[in-house]
């Protein structure tokens, strides 16, 4: 329990740095490269690192996913750009439904009344709080998003199942951000702007630490015995909506509105439901 509440809280400190870096003359994008560098960098520092990395089975799928974590961040930006921060918002919360199903159907995890309900109530959540905003024409790129985040979450579980110890995952995690960082680089490389100011040096670094926390405690919460991933994933991603929608309205001052507000009451009866079945 207490891991996905620490993955909670890393994924709540990361979208409240967005939303301050909206007012703070950080570039975004150079923020999120200096992150995932961070990410790599406080991995190495922090944790026992076996540096046989590339002898290992997992090695390779886990750099292809590296690099994935920054395309699917471009299309989230460019679905923010062409249908607004709701609908990417909904793209990435939604996809919870892929990895709880595949954890139901294909590994034959519980499909309790309880878990059940537990998601029904944490999607009405997300709808109630996008409200009419959700009726946009383009929805290929969010569709895109939503698939694409829905894989990545899927395969931290499927990664352990194919033989990721616990011993492996500071080098897994290291691996991914290391790759992210470098087609991000790459990119990078390619933008007119690659002058990074020191403000969004200050922000990258407290990203890429809230990054490094988020998979690495999701990654332990999988782990957990008796905790199925599709109590984990759902129990985390309504954990969020909540979290970030109380910090908005205590640090930000943003007024709740009675859509919120309900909101807010699916999202506490959804975790309640989650922690129940689990």
């Amino acid at each position: 329990m207490g891991y996905i509440l620490a993955s909670i809280l890393a994924s709540t400190l990361i979208l409240v740095l967005f939303r301050w870096m909206q007012h703070s003359g950080a570039n975004t994008r150079h923020a999120i490269l200096i992150g995932y560098l961070a990410s790599a960098v406080a991995g190495v520092a922090i944790f026992d690192v076996d540096w046989s990395l590339s002898s290992q089975g997992w090695f390779w799928p886990a750099a292809l996913e590296g690099v994935g974590f920054y395309v699917v961040f471009r299309m989230m930006a460019l679905t923010t750009q062409i249908s607004g921060i709701t609908v990417a918002s909904i793209a990435t919360k939604m996809s919870v439904v892929i990895p709880t199903l595949v954890g139901i159907v294909v590994l034959n995890e519980s499909a309790s009344l309880l878990k059940i309900g537990g998601l029904v109530f944490g999607v009405l959540s997300v709808f109630i709080a996008a409200g009419s905003r959700i009726r946009v024409a383009k929805w290929f790129l969010p569709l895109l998003v939503f698939f694409c985040t829905g894989l990545i979450d899927t395969s931290f579980k499927l990664f352990q199942i194919w033989g990721l110890t616990d011993a492996q995952f500071p080098g897994f995690v290291i691996t991914i951000f290391g790759f992210a960082f470098i087609a991000g680089a790459l990119h990078h490389l390619l933008q007119p702007d690659r002058l990074v100011n020191r403000i969004s040096v200050v922000c990258g670094v407290v990203l890429g630490l809230a990054n490094l926390g988020t998979v690495y405690f999701i990654l332990k919460a999988l782990a957990l015995p008796g905790w199925e991933s599709s109590i984990v994933f759902p129990f985390n991603n309504f954990g969020i909506v909540l979290a970030s929608t109380l910090t908005a309205i205590f640090l930000f001052g943003e007024r709740p509105t009675r859509t919120t507000r309900f909101s807010l009451a699916c999202a506490v009866v959804s975790i309640a439901l989650l922690y129940a079945a689990s």
